[in-house]
């Protein structure tokens, strides 16, 4: 075999390598500290080599997206620099900060933006896996990218399979990746059951597309692989899951069985959003709604208020990423205490006002609208636009009533779906035989 053949292959596996080490590796967040620090070590040098091996020119939504990954990165930067105490002791949520210096007896000095600035350079080296695979992916061949998504799919459904281990070898199983978990239930490689949820029907948008695509009778496989990541969504016993599972597989199942205009797809899938993303964050609240009784405090009916009404006392320029454990419990009701600990608001656009203010509702906004102008102008250009935008809304609509995107996974499993979803063309390949083994491997999870 030829050096340069083999140097081809190699970069068309990099994609998928990077990606199914996340998804091993990045299940947890404050939990998974050394597995993460791997991956954004890793993450370093794949930056690293894109940069200097793969140049290529951006398409606007590429450069939208890469543009506002940086832009977050250096808004962190900022949040962990010193300032001149004439400045950050005249923000609103500093005077408690202002307050200790004169009950010590000392002057105040230069301090970061930021109240956990610690928390806050975690948060920035956390941004350095999903951007890696978003720029990994933007570089890629058209048979990277491919494997890639085959290695999704292939991982998610061992991730489910994996989950129906769990729940059947029962609570303290050492099938249980993590001790801070969900014991009794599915959670896959995750120490959280509704990021194993996200992650399934992040995978059953994929392979609901190639059906849509090959039609029922040609995706025998394919319709098995849905079957077997919905029930791995039944098995995590996730609220949000289950009802996005509902919505999704209804809005395939549409899909598959009427032909639409682009125009009525477009639509459809701007209403399932909006009313999906209505539904779930009216049916949370809900469910927790009561302030009183074991486990009050941890009810999302009780969390999402508060941090909201933390994120307003520390307007404009937030708490500082990461900031959640360190200004949550000052709003806290005393009177309920317990042993247990809120990590955070399960509710990520609550969790961003209060970390990074006017700057995270921006954000927000700018995530949104990127999305609906690529189902506005990118819906009807390929299958694999399609299915990475349906992914990149699930994690947008799960982040209502949780924090997927705080794990390396997700934010990974985000990142390349955003990428596939900017219709960036792929990178040329050179020319080398490939085996059979690859084609049919392509020609598997071919959706165009």
């Amino acid at each position: 075999m030829k050096k340069g053949s083999v140097r081809v292959k190699a970069q068309d596996s990099l994609p998928a390598v990077f990606l199914a080490l996340c998804i091993v590796l990045g299940g947890a967040s404050a939990a998974g500290a050394m597995a993460n620090g791997v991956l954004q070590l890793v993450a370093i040098v794949v930056l690293g080599y894109v940069g200097i091996a793969r140049p290529v020119p951006w398409v606007p939504a590429s450069r939208a997206l890469v543009v506002g990954l940086a832009a977050f990165g250096a808004w962190l930067l900022l949040q962990s620099l010193p300032l001149p105490p004439v400045f950050w002791t005249r923000l609103p949520g500093r005077a408690i900060v202002v307050s200790g210096f004169a009950t010590s007896g000392s002057a105040p000095g230069w301090e970061p933006l930021s109240l956990a600035p610690d928390a806050t350079v975690a948060t920035l080296l956390a941004l350095l896996p999903p951007s890696a695979m978003a720029v990994l992916t933007l570089a890629a061949t058209d048979r990277a990218r491919r494997i890639a998504i085959g290695t999704l799919v292939t991982l998610a459904i061992g991730a489910a399979l994996l989950g129906v281990v769990q729940v059947l070898a029962g609570p303290g199983s050492a099938f249980y990746p993590y001790d801070l978990t969900n014991p009794g239930k599915a959670v896959g490689p995750f120490a959280n059951r509704n990021h194993l949820a996200t992650l399934l029907l992040c995978a059953i948008a994929v392979l609901g597309t190639s059906v849509q695509h090959n039609g029922p009778r040609r995706s025998a496989a394919a319709l098995s692989g849905v079957a077997v990541l919905a029930g791995g969504v039944i098995m995590t016993g996730s609220d949000a899951g289950l009802l996005m599972l509902a919505v999704l597989l209804t809005f395939l199942v549409t899909r598959v069985s009427t032909g639409h205009s682009a125009r009525e797809a477009t639509l459809s899938l701007l209403v399932a959003a909006v009313l999906l993303a209505s539904v779930a964050g009216i049916a949370s609240l809900w469910q927790g709604s009561s302030n009183t009784g074991a486990g009050a405090e941890q009810r999302r009916g009780v969390t999402i208020p508060r941090t909201f009404a933390a994120a307003i006392d520390h307007l404009p320029f937030g708490a500082g990423g990461g900031s959640f454990p360190t200004i949550y419990p000052a709003y806290t009701d005393p009177a309920l205490a317990s042993p247990a600990f809120v990590n955070h608001a399960h509710c990520d656009y609550a969790e961003m006002l209060l970390d990074h203010g006017v700057v995270g509702l921006l954000l927000i906004g700018a995530a949104w609208g990127w999305w609906g102008l690529r189902v506005r102008t990118g819906w009807t250009t390929d299958p694999v636009v399609r299915a990475a935008l349906v992914m990149v809304a699930i994690c947008l609509i799960h982040s209502l009533v949780d924090y997927p995107l705080r794990t390396a996974t997700l934010a990974t499993v985000a990142a390349f779906a955003a990428a596939l979803a900017t219709g960036q063309p792929p990178a040329v390949a050179e020319k080398h035989r490939r085996s059979r083994a690859s084609r049919q491997l392509s020609a598997t999870f071919d959706l165009s």
